[in-house]
């Protein structure tokens, strides 16, 4: 699975505090189900629920959810575009008790391609489809006016 270790380099990437101390950010994959079909392949789909845990204030909430949101739309489009999704697959909880700590809770997929060449299985995984060539680009985040976060796109 490939996402969960995407979205954690974007995270760095965005949040300069987990950059300085990454134990502040714990991920933990839960409710991982396979779905397939009895086809004449054997691709098949992950679906999996991505606990993220941002400890101690890591991170303001807007840029993390800003950075979740700018992830989401490259690896995850379906779950910003199905309004079924979108009320439910993205959820959170702050927890002032616990010196602000932000939990953040995403379902994911990913498409896995299993295709056979002779007597051979090829496994790949499949990107989401490309993002339209309107969407905005961005590489420097401002929260109040002042400048808390620059990165190189990859």
């Amino acid at each position: 699975m490939l996402k969960p270790d995407q979205l954690r380099d974007a995270l760095f990437k965005a949040l300069p505090d987990l950059q300085a101390q990454p134990e502040k950010l714990t991920m933990k994959l839960t409710d991982g189900r396979v779905v397939a079909t009895p086809g004449p392949s054997l691709s098949f789909e992950y679906r999996y629920s991505l606990r993220l845990t941002l400890a101690d204030r890591a991170a303001d909430c807007e840029l993390v959810m800003v950075t979740l949101l700018a992830w989401l739309r490259s690896h995850q489009p379906d779950l910003l575009a199905n309004v079924e999704k979108r009320n439910g697959d993205f959820a959170f909880a702050l927890h002032d008790e616990a010196h602000g700590q932000l939990d953040i809770q995403l379902q994911l997929t990913e498409r896995i391609l299993v295709e056979q060449r002779e007597e051979t299985l090829h496994i790949t995984p499949l990107p989401e489809p490309p993002e339209p060539q309107d969407v905005l680009r961005f590489t420097d985040v401002y929260l109040h006016g002042e400048l808390i976060s620059h990165w190189q796109r990859s």
